[in-house]
């Protein structure tokens, strides 16, 4: 997809293309601000030119500054942080006026000329054109404001220094938003705000939050670097703030929500070390600025949209601009590139990242723990994509927007009240077919759907047949047609053929390294090799993978994973193992994800060049979690054309090239909501479809480019 996304440089009349905040006023006038200088473009016109510079030789200037319109009548002041204090103040300009002032502490009285955030309290009417402007200075950690007695036509500027920021660390302005009469201060440590326009201010270091998120989440009740805030028509405050977390020192920033006046939070969107820096409302839609990206977070859906250009990377900018009116865009400051606009037309076209379909669009539940379909390697006429879970199956032929139930075979079987834990596609002799593991009904083998229709063909299979057990934990299916199933407990079932009257149960006894499976996978290129990986539970539970290079006749049984040097790496449970799909270019390699760890959890992925006689750990570990820590989903892995690799986790969906040394990941900060159940599927067009415990299937159609970040 081509870039929506174009710039303004200095080519266009900029003061410089290192750009620290973009603003703007509702006639179309946009105003960016430069290290020493700010830029306007002008609204009939659409070039920039420069208005007011204040770099000169003697002082130089200073970072950490600000801009801002005022939203009533136009005007614009701009801090003019200098390094020699005596040279800087506010800068302020008129609405279609020529005319500037300069507001300094000698002359007017604010308590500094170093001026770190400015916003306008319009619960304040004045008529004098300057505003009820209000301004916070790191210096002297003071507020400055700019207030008319009644009756006056003139204001008059006033100063304090708040006794509740004296001695609490404050070393950092970030922001200073005004909603409803409400000052918020944003600050390095703390959230402070004030309900009375100042004179008196609250502290909140720590924050409550609720509990809608699973998954390592670092505790909050730290202090966070506050960066912006946004309340918006429903007076639900909206704050981005960041903090370290797991003793780690890894950077931690959210997106948070408060819809009880700050009593508690709802965490959004977690990002990891890109931290947000600004954020910005517009209809249903907040728009969020990070150091690598900028994002649409949708209120009503939770869905994500991510732009990380080139030109993107190292926003280290304050402020950014959405312009409302018909045609209007949205501009954001870059550090190199000048101004980047796009049409808010453009960014509506624009895909999210992640969209979640449930029983709404037809899926027959909300917890959907097996996917199969048509993928690249399948020679099915139309991308058909299955989804199963706790109570039916369903599915879609057209990406995933709308799912079709289906109800039952045309033997009458119902299948609408079964709890499908295991689905394999295969186009076998000519017919899209799918095996179907259940709980307490043994196996489906469905041999055809009907588009709209309801009912399928399919064989039944259950112990009668021979299966070892009704219970079924996961299937894989050959371009042969035979099936095998795996059971927790009971080994393998195996039908050699379709036409084979009856199961072949086999276990330890015939050569598997045990008896309870997770996931059994079958080579997608016609060969007759098969894996099944699970664990056994002997004296000591230890990870088991099986191979077969004959359809399942015969099995090697693998219980210790070595390395090349002769190390066991010491796993519990084997969740999930399939081949390179690259196997016929040379790369023979079998990759399983592993758990086990002492003193903690990890799961690992693991490769294998020589048919598991010796084992190559992954860069990193995909996760670590302390040991009693709950993992609630069971992970799956995928792999695409071109050898990536994707596995599915509970909080996020990671992807990598081995060789590539780099773990990949979606998570929160794309609109993926988490508590997935593992199951995963990527189709022929590469979309990839994520089932989930409660929330249906997520699904994303945007490609994932090794060189993602954000």
């Amino acid at each position: 997809m081509s870039s929506i996304w174009k710039y303004s440089t200095t080519a266009d009349g900029l003061y410089s293309n290192d750009t620290t905040s973009v603003v703007g006023y509702h006639d179309g006038t946009v105003y960016a601000s430069f290290d020493g200088a700010v830029s306007m473009r002008d609204r009939g016109t659409g070039k920039w030119s420069t208005i007011f510079s204040y770099n000169d030789e003697l002082s130089g200037t200073s970072q950490n500054s600000d801009i801002y319109v005022n939203e009533q009548n136009g005007t614009l002041y701009a801090s003019c942080n200098t390094i020699n204090r005596a040279n800087g103040g506010l800068y302020i300009r008129f609405r279609d006026n020529p005319k500037t002032v300069m507001i300094t502490s000698e002359k007017d009285g604010i308590a500094s000329n170093h001026v770190n955030a400015i916003a306008v309290n319009y619960s304040y009417s004045t008529q004098d054109p300057i505003g009820a402007v209000r301004l916070l200075h790191i210096e002297y950690l003071a507020f400055s404001k700019y207030h008319t007695e009644p009756g006056s036509l003139q204001g008059k500027w006033t100063y304090r220094l708040p006794a509740e920021w004296v001695g609490k660390g404050i070393n950092v302005v970030w922001n200073m938003k005004i909603f409803n009469n409400v000052i918020y201060a944003c600050f390095n440590n703390m959230l402070s705000y004030s309900k009375d326009d100042g004179d008196h201010w609250t502290n909140m270091t720590s924050f409550k939050i609720n509990p809608t998120h699973e998954g390592d989440i670092p505790e909050l009740d730290q202090p966070l670097s506050v960066e912006d805030i946004y309340v918006d028509e429903l007076d639900h405050i909206y704050m981005v703030a960041g903090s370290v977390g797991g003793g780690r020192g890894t950077s931690y920033s959210y997106l948070m929500r408060s819809t009880d006046q700050l009593k508690t939070w709802d965490l959004l969107l977690m990002n990891v070390n890109s931290p947000y820096h600004s954020i910005t409302g517009n209809g249903d839609n907040l728009y969020l600025l990070s150091n690598l990206a900028v994002r649409v977070w949708n209120k009503k859906t939770g869905s994500v949209k991510v732009f990380n250009e080139s030109n993107f990377q190292n926003i280290l900018c304050n402020k950014m601009f959405v312009d409302p009116n018909p045609n209007g865009n949205w501009y954001v400051p870059t550090e190199l590139s000048g101004v980047a606009y796009a049409s808010l037309a453009d960014v509506a076209a624009s895909p999210a990242v992640w969209t979640y379909v449930g029983t709404a669009a037809g899926l027959s539940t909300d917890t959907i723990t097996s996917l199969a379909g048509v993928d690249a390697s399948s020679t099915g006429s139309k991308t058909a994509v299955y989804a199963g879970g706790n109570q039916g199956l369903a599915v879609t032929t057209n990406g995933g927007s709308s799912w079709s139930r289906i109800m039952q075979t045309t033997a009458g079987l119902t299948l609408y009240d079964k709890v499908f834990n295991g689905l394999e596609y295969m186009n076998v002799a000519g017919y899209p077919t799918v095996a179907a593991g259940t709980s307490r009904h043994g196996v489906f083998r469905i041999t055809d759907y009907y588009g709209s229709s309801p009912t399928v063909a399919a064989i039944h299979y259950t112990t009668s047949d021979g299966l070892a057990s009704n219970d079924v934990q996961c299937v894989c299916l050959q371009s042969d047609g035979t099936i095998i199933a795996g059971h927790l407990g009971q080994g393998l079932s195996i039908q050699p053929k379709l036409t084979a009257p009856t199961w072949r149960v086999v276990t330890k006894n015939d050569g598997l390294a045990g008896n309870y499976f997770y996931s059994v996978k079958a080579s997608r290129n016609g060969g007759q090799r098969v894996y099944a990986a699970g664990y056994d539970k002997g004296v000591v539970q230890k990870g088991a993978l099986s191979i077969s290079t004959d359809s399942g006749k015969t099995w090697t049984a693998i219980n210790k994973f070595m390395s090349a040097d002769s190390s066991e790496y010491p796993y519990t449970e084997i969740y999930d193992v399939l081949e390179d799909t690259r196997w016929n270019a040379g790369k023979q390699y079998i990759y399983v994800c592993g758990y086990g760890g002492e003193g903690y959890q990890r799961i690992y992925v693991m490769r294998s060049g020589d048919m598991g006689k010796t084992w190559e750990l992954s860069p990193i570990p995909v996760i670590e979690l302390p040991i009693n820590w709950p993992i609630n989903y069971i992970p799956k892995m995928s792999m695409t054309r071109d050898g990536t690799l994707y596995l599915a986790l509970g909080d996020e969906i990671q992807w990598f090239l081995w060789d590539d040394n780099y773990v990949y990941s979606t998570s929160w900060e794309d609109g993926l909501l988490g508590n997935n159940s593992g199951a995963l599927f990527i189709d022929r067009d590469g979309q990839i479809y994520a089932g989930t415990n409660g929330r249906g299937v997520a699904v994303s159609n945007v490609s994932y480019p090794l060189d993602f970040t954000g």
